[in-house]
């Protein structure tokens, strides 16, 4: 433990350490199962072996630390981390997280919050804004797409390009949620938190080439977790 740098000639499973990754809904499974895959056919990251997957009804980031100390006191084997996104400032200090720390909750239990880009400025995030602003901005074929608050005047509430009108400008959510509208013909044009990590999971266009990249300080630290959890307990 006193020589961290020695993990790298210890022993690993040829098929990668297998684990549990918790998040707070079923959309941060799907980015982080999807960013997984990119990086391991790139020959990166194959000493883990992810599961992603919450049990049933989980979301929200309240409802995932009361599931890691549920089953931290468990006691079950299998090592399980919780991932936490960076967009309320209020849990993460009543939680002791920071971005890209983490904590550990119970034997093999685990809370970690995502890592920003080095690109990234922000201390508050969510994990599509780990995704390259172009990617994340992109438009379907059907005209929608994510938005971002700074895209609308905060009063009127109009987009800055004069296109589309948002209900709520008011709205401190970090990606927006509520109904977006373009000005010249009412066509709702928002694209959901579910329908974007759906479409970035499958690699329906104009997500069939994403760059995963933003993901990868955060897949630097649930290998720190990993390499704490095998130090200590194998």
């Amino acid at each position: 433990r006193c020589y961290a740098s020695l993990r790298n000639f210890m022993p690993r499973p040829l098929n990668g350490f297998k684990f549990r990754v918790l998040a707070e809904g079923k959309t941060d499974l799907l980015h982080l199962d999807a960013a997984c895959k990119w990086f391991q056919s790139q020959g990166e990251f194959t000493d883990l072996n992810p599961r992603f997957a919450n049990f049933h009804g989980e979301i929200g980031d309240v409802e995932l630390m009361k599931t890691l100390e549920r089953i931290a006191k468990s006691d079950i084997p299998e090592l399980a981390i919780g991932i936490f996104d960076c967009d309320n400032d209020k849990f993460m200090k009543q939680e002791g997280l920071s971005p890209g720390c983490f904590r550990q909750v119970g034997s093999s239990v685990y809370a970690l919050c995502l890592a920003a880009p080095h690109s990234h400025t922000e201390d508050i995030f969510c994990i599509e804004l780990l995704y390259d602003i172009k990617d994340l901005l992109s438009i379907t074929q059907d005209g929608r797409k994510l938005f971002l608050p700074r895209e609308f005047d905060p009063v009127s509430g109009i987009s800055l390009d004069g296109i589309y009108k948002r209900q709520y400008p008011k709205a401190n959510a970090v990606i927006v949620s509520d109904t977006v509208t373009r000005i010249s013909d009412g066509f709702s044009a928002l694209l959901s938190k579910n329908d974007f990590a759906e479409m970035i999971e499958r690699a329906s266009p104009p997500f069939e080439s994403v760059n995963f990249n933003g993901f990868r300080e955060s897949f630097n630290a649930l290998r720190r977790v990993v390499d704490e959890y095998l130090l200590k307990y194998r």
